[in-house]
């Protein structure tokens, strides 16, 4: 029986996602002043992509930080002046109206020293973001920023992909799922390579048009670019027969084992003419592969 008896293969097809995949946009309005990237370029995180005109944005920090020290001063003034009238009010020598409106100008001028502090950091980060910095490291895609262009906030200037962490989706349906979680040997195909891959998730959807799931895996050593396209290939948990060697007794579909020296049809409930059949027949059962046709259930049977 274990001559006959193989473990099948299956295959579904995948292609491979970069974990990131991003489409880098402008965050301020400016004139494109230097790109230091190209389609193809490798870039690690935290480098500067592109360059936009600040001078703008540096001058409204500027103006803005200015503003802050002219409040800082008048504050330190209007606060002297706020204890005198309150000596002056001990004293009675000063009306409550005088002392209101000189209590209301300091708290006026710490309001408005608030609202420009908060100017200044608007300002600072408006400057931080005329630089375009890679929020990842990866391959520089696509590029849509050219020289001396103006561009708006959320205008796409260079599309970033990960290439150091990839991920291998396939869409399978629910019978070829339940193979796969209990597959082994899983392989991504790829041209003339086979890099082994392990699962990582089934998501717990179902596609109505396709009624298939997606399994996202992992590599487990060499990794595939993003966006190649390929094969998932694994080995089946369960033997199979092959199909030449199932006959049909009494409408029923299955094999013919020696015992005895007596042929006992072993029926396969879940077998399909023309296609291989899963057993979970011990491989050291005696299988009967010649003059099976001509056997009926309980024949004595001579061996040679």
């Amino acid at each position: 029986m274990s001559d006959a008896l193989f473990l099948p293969k299956f295959e579904a097809p995948a292609h491979v996602l970069g974990d990131q995949d991003s489409q880098l946009t402008a965050q301020v309005s400016g004139l494109i002043k230097n790109i230091l990237v190209d389609v193809g370029d490798q870039v690690r995180k935290g480098q500067t992509l592109v360059e936009l005109d600040c001078s703008g944005a540096k001058l409204r920090h500027r103006s803005s930080a200015a503003e802050v020290d002219v409040l800082k001063a008048q504050l330190i003034l209007s606060r002297d002046q706020l204890k005198r009238a309150e000596a002056l009010r001990k004293e009675e020598t000063i009306s409550e109206d005088a002392y209101s409106r000189q209590h209301n100008e300091v708290a006026v001028l710490e309001a408005r020293q608030r609202v420009q502090e908060a100017m200044v950091d608007q300002a600072s980060l408006q400057v931080k973001h005329c630089r375009l910095i890679a929020p990842f490291s990866g391959v520089i895609a696509e590029r849509h920023a050219q020289l001396g262009e103006w561009t708006q906030p959320g205008s796409p200037l260079l599309r970033l992909v990960a290439t150091d962490s990839t991920q291998v989706s396939a869409q399978t349906s629910a019978s070829i799922t339940e193979q796969l979680l209990a597959g082994s040997e899983i392989t991504f195909i790829w041209g003339e390579e086979e890099l082994p891959v392990a699962i990582r998730h089934v998501l717990p959807i179902i596609d109505a048009a396709s009624r298939s799931r997606e399994v996202r895996l992992t590599f487990v050593d060499k990794q595939a670019p993003p966006g190649a396209a390929g094969r998932l290939r694994w080995q089946g948990p369960q033997a199979m027969v092959p199909a030449h060697f199932l006959v049909k007794r009494e409408g029923s579909l299955g094999l013919f084992l020696l015992k005895d020296n007596i042929a006992i049809f072993h029926p396969l409930p879940h077998a399909s003419e023309g296609r291989p059949a899963t057993t979970d027949l011990p491989p050291s059962s005696q299988l009967i592969t010649d003059g099976r046709l001509g056997l009926t259930n309980g024949d004595r049977v001579k061996v040679l």
